[in-house]
C-alpha cells in the first residue's frame, strides 16, 4: 500500500519560510551542527532517518564532505530531496531514497552515525527501531537526534488537542523513557540535553511572525482558512510547550561493544 503523505506542498512552504529552504525543523544549520558537536565528518557515512526536504543531508555533504543517504516514507519528500541534492550539486554525497516503514535495509555496521530530526517522533515502535540503528551502525558510532519528546505526566487534553489540531501522528516519550530504551537496546554513554527553554522563545517568535510579518505570504500560500488553523496549530502548540508538556531534546547515544 503507497505511503499517504502527510506534508502537503503549502505546508512545506510555509515551514521553509519559518525554518529555511531545506528544512522542516526548527533552527537549521546550526541544529544539524549541534547534532555532531566534536565529531569529524568528512568522509564519515551518515545515515538520516526521515530526511524530510534533504537540507541537513546536502548541508553535511556540501559543507563537511560526509556521505549522507536520506530515508523517508513520503515520496514527495524524497523527490524534493533529489532535486535539492542536484542544485547543490551534491547527488555523489547525498543519496535519497524511499521506504517503507518497518526495519532499515542496510548492511550490519554500514554507517559511522545515524541521525534524526524529528524522525522519530511518529514512530510508535521506538525499540524496534533503536534496535535497527544499533545494528546499522559501526562500533564506536553515534546515534544523534533532536526529538519532540513529552513529560512523564499523563497526556493531557490540551495535549490531545494539539495532536488534532496539527493533524500528524506523533507518538512521544519523556525523557527518562528515551534513555531507558536507548539503554536496554544496547546503547552506551547516552547524552541527553533538554533544549525547550530555546524552542519556547523560538515557537512564540514564530507564532507572531505568523500573525504578523509573515501572514500575507503564508495567507498567499495556504488561504484565508488554512492560515488561521495554522495560526490555532502553533497556539495549541505553544500553550503545551510553556506548560512543559511537550519538550524538544537532543540525544546522542554511542555503540561501544
Amino acid at each position: 500500500m503507497a505511503q499517504e503523505d502527510e506534508y502537503g506542498e503549502s505546508m512545506i512552504q510555509v515551514l521553509e519560510l519559518l525554518w529555511g529552504s531545506g528544512y522542516m525543523a526548527p533552527g537549521g544549520e546550526q541544529n544539524v551542527l549541534n547534532l555532531f558537536k566534536g565529531f569529524h565528518l568528512k568522509g564519515k557515512k551518515i545515515l538520516d532517518l526521515g530526511c524530510g526536504l534533504g537540507g541537513p543531508a546536502c548541508f553535511l555533504a556540501e559543507s563537511h564532505g560526509a556521505r549522507v543517504t536520506g530515508i523517508d516514507i513520503e515520496s514527495n519528500l524524497i523527490r524534493l530531496s533529489k532535486e535539492r541534492a542536484a542544485y547543490k550539486g551534491v547527488e555523489d554525497k547525498a543519496n535519497f531514497i524511499l521506504v517503507e516503514p518497518g526495519n532499515l535495509n542496510f548492511p550490519n555496521e554500514e554507517f559511522d552515525y545515524v541521525m534524526s530530526i524529528g524522525g522519530l517522533t511518529q514512530i510508535e515502535d521506538k525499540g524496534q527501531t533503536y534496535k535497527e540503528i544499533l545494528r546499522v551502525l559501526k562500533n564506536g558510532g553515534c546515534f544523534t537526534s533532536y526529538e519532540w519528546l513529552k513529560s512523564p505526566a499523563e497526556i493531557s487534553q490540551d495535549m490531545l488537542y494539539f495532536f488534532e489540531v496539527e493533524g500528524l501522528t506523533y507518538s512521544l516519550q519523556s525523557i527518562e523513557e528515551q534513555r531507558k530504551a536507548l539503554g536496554e537496546m544496547g546503547f552506551e554513554q547516552i547524552e541527553q540535553t533538554n533544549a525547550s527553554t530555546w524552542y519556547k522563545k523560538k515557537a512564540r517568535e514564530e507564532y507572531e511572525n505568523i500573525q504578523g510579518a509573515l501572514n500575507k505570504k503564508v495567507i498567499e500560500i495556504m488561504g484565508q482558512a488554512k492560515t488561521e488553523h495554522y495560526i490555532e496549530d502553533w497556539r495549541s502548540m505553544l500553550v503545551v510547550l510553556e506548560k512543559d508538556e511537550l519538550l524538544s531534546c537532543y540525544t546522542k547515544a554511542f555503540k561501544l561493544s
